[in-house]
């Protein structure tokens, strides 16, 4: 007796051990240190990368506060500082070709002096980011498969315009730190010629004309502001 009921817990064991495997390859376990499958936030990522990168300025020896994203680039009037702007940012934006861009450019991101030198080094830096952010855009039209040949070699260009503005722009900044005033006036000049050969080059309903136009008034501007250093 004492056999058969050995015999009978053996074959009960043997059965729920069989169904334990496939128990557990319904909802799996992920092993510790393991990343998760995909998931929602994968879907997030990937429709990330195929938007804007975001831009970064390269080392400098000038300490001017970082610039905004480029999906905040938004430099029109109406987004300009009111009433509440710093009297010293307004008499120097003032004595520029386009005094509201030259708050919206500069007020947000300066943090601490507003002598006129750190006030120029922060438009240089918006300057240098924005050109960055041409580039991107230049590029991503640029890769368009429907583009005809030439339309896509112009666009090229335009790209390379805006990337040799980034660099005038980055050694402007270095100028700046060095006293250098004659440098800089050299590489913002070197800026309107590069980015104005792009905007001769493309019709003005193209979404890189409201940029160039835009990307050469800033540029207009520091060297405005660059004209009252002493």
């Amino acid at each position: 007796m004492a056999l058969n009921n050995n015999l009978m817990l053996f074959y009960i064991l043997i059965f729920f051990s069989s169904l334990l495997p496939n128990h557990l390859a319904q909802s799996p376990r992920p092993a510790p240190g393991s990343s998760p499958g995909p998931s929602s936030f994968d879907d997030i990522d990937d429709e990330t990368d195929t938007q804007q990168p975001s831009i970064s300025l390269p080392p400098s020896s000038s300490e001017a506060p970082s610039i905004a994203p480029s999906n905040e680039f938004d430099f029109s009037p109406s987004h300009a500082p009111s009433g509440d702007a710093d009297p010293a940012l307004e008499k120097i934006c003032d004595s520029t070709d386009y005094p509201s861009l030259c708050l919206s450019t500069v007020a947000p991101y300066l943090d601490g002096e507003t002598d006129i030198q750190s006030v120029l080094d922060v438009a240089i830096q918006a300057g240098a980011q924005f050109s960055k952010y041409g580039q991107a855009m230049a590029q991503k039209l640029a890769g368009n498969p429907g583009n005809a040949p030439q339309h896509s070699f112009v666009l090229s260009d335009c790209r390379d315009g805006f990337e040799t503005a980034a660099e005038n722009y980055w050694k402007a900044a270095d100028a700046l730190a060095e006293q250098d005033k004659g440098t800089v006036n050299s590489m913002l000049s070197a800026v309107i010629t590069y980015i104005g050969d792009c905007q001769d080059t493309i019709s003005t309903d193209s979404p890189l004309y409201s940029l160039t136009d835009r990307l050469i008034n800033m540029t207009s501007n520091c060297l405005a502001i660059s004209s009252i250093i002493n």
